[in-house]
């Protein structure tokens, strides 16, 4: 929740920004707006103007992204697919096996499957779970069940439905932001004009040198936290597999996935920019998890 809220506040703020700049030149005149705001008593000027209508911009895409169709459509887009009939009948059967221990209903989760052959699943929005062919073709069922109780993890703890939020509301501020940069590219072709072309080209180097600054200095803070809390998120997954009596096959499960992926110790940079601890960390913690000593 708290990587959501700063999501918003970082585009809000980067978005209302544009919105003034654009309005020193165009002032919006929305009659729908101006009757808003005379209704909630807000004072109509191109300050107040710009921050209601980046709340509109973001907060519209953020509340799409948890419809039932727009998860559908995140889904599609992601390359997942409906699973075989033998495929629904091994995934269904593993779903059933972990709502039991987890007291759960299985009919809670929609089952995906990604023909791919990487060792990989992953869960997405607010109750949606793919598995990649690979993984189904290596791992034991056991194994996968324990790779599909993490995935489970994340959904019980909403840090699915929290990143499709997050995802949308930066899509739409990115959207923004990229329209600003198509206006800035459309007016540089007058920086070529005597005179007055000095003047736009000054303009526009202040105007992006100010942009690169804002979203500088906000987005890194938000990146480094947001990844700090992915990798906590990961921990709580395994946690959940592992109370759920799965330990010991998580353990088996992600041993395969390293060995696969040829994972060697990162470096400082690597580790403090990756959003997923490494793999022989939240092994040792899944060892303490077994041995009860976390």
């Amino acid at each position: 929740m708290f990587v959501t809220f700063l999501t918003f506040i970082v585009n809000f703020v980067v978005v209302t920004w544009i919105l003034l700049w654009t309005q020193t030149v165009y002032p919006f005149k929305f009659p729908e707006l101006l009757q808003f705001m005379q209704w909630a008593d807000i004072p109509y000027n191109i300050g107040n103007t710009s921050m209601i209508v980046a709340t509109v911009i973001l907060m519209v895409p953020f509340m799409l992204s948890h419809t039932r169709l727009m998860q559908y459509v995140l889904v599609k887009t992601l390359g997942c697919r409906t699973p075989s009939a033998d495929e629904r009948q091994y995934l269904e059967q593993i779903v059933k096996f972990l709502c039991q221990r987890s007291g759960e209903s299985p009919n809670k989760y929609h089952l995906y499957v990604k023909r791919d052959d990487t060792l990989n699943a992953f869960a997405v929005g607010r109750d949606n779970i793919c598995v990649h062919t690979g993984l189904l073709n290596v791992m034991n069922a056991p194994q996968v069940a324990a790779i599909v109780a993490h995935e489970m993890g994340h959904i019980q703890n909403n840090d699915t439905i929290y990143g499709v939020g997050c995802g949308a509301i930066a899509w739409a501020g990115n959207g923004v932001v990229q329209l600003y940069v198509t206006f800035i590219r459309i007016l540089s072709i007058f920086a070529s004009l005597p005179i007055i072309g000095w003047l736009i080209a000054i303009i526009i180097l202040f105007v992006n040198l100010q942009l690169w600054v804002m979203q500088f200095f906000l987005n890194l803070p938000l990146q480094l936290i947001n990844m700090f809390s992915s990798r906590q998120n990961e921990y709580a997954a395994d946690r959940y597999a592992c109370e759920i009596g799965l330990g010991r096959e998580l353990y088996e499960g992600l041993s395969i996935l390293m060995k696969f992926s040829g994972e060697s110790k990162m470096g400082f940079f690597s580790n403090l920019m990756s959003t997923h601890p490494a793999t022989p960390k939240r092994l040792a913690r899944i060892q303490e998890y077994l041995n009860g000593t976390v």
